[in-house]
């Protein structure tokens, strides 16, 4: 595993194991979709995604993927949220109501659900971002033009 990142935050070498254990999700790799909806997943984080797992929408205009315990530990985020409040309604409505499992094959590809992708507006070229303990799926140019407003607004 590369230090730099780890020893630039502070993370001391004692520590950079559990820290793979718990963000092995980083770096962006670019794929196409092929045109049964199947994208892979980048080889390095295949032995890190046990079934069963979930896709969601994200907030941007992208699809989160989650393994079985980054999805628990985000649920555990959600359901803190008093119920009751609207925005626990909301954060619930949109964590559960985009929830799917992620089907996959035996080439470490995972089908996308069409309601996932018409959100996402995903079409052939796409990226996959790590985020740690999850990754983002991104449409290749709806994410060169979410990089290119954000940094407008710096």
């Amino acid at each position: 595993m590369a230090c730099f990142p780890l020893r630039r935050w502070g993370i001391p070498p004692a520590r950079w194991e559990a820290f793979a254990i718990r963000a092995p999700f980083t770096g962006r790799t670019d794929y196409q979709m092929d045109d049964r909806n199947r994208v892979a997943i980048p080889p390095r984080w295949r032995e890190h995604f046990e079934a069963p797992s979930m896709m969601t929408f994200g907030r941007a205009v992208c699809i989160k993927a989650y393994t079985q315990r980054s999805y628990d530990e985000a649920e555990k985020r959600v359901n803190a949220i008093d119920p009751d409040s609207e925005e626990g309604e909301d954060e619930r409505r949109r964590f559960y109501g985009t929830a799917y499992p992620i089907p996959r094959d035996g080439q470490g590809r995972f089908v996308i659900e069409k309601a996932l992708m018409d959100y996402a507006r995903l079409k052939k070229d796409v990226a996959v971002i790590g985020l740690g303990d999850h990754f983002e799926i991104w449409d290749r140019a709806e994410l060169e033009a979410y990089e290119a407003e954000r940094k407008g607004r710096k």
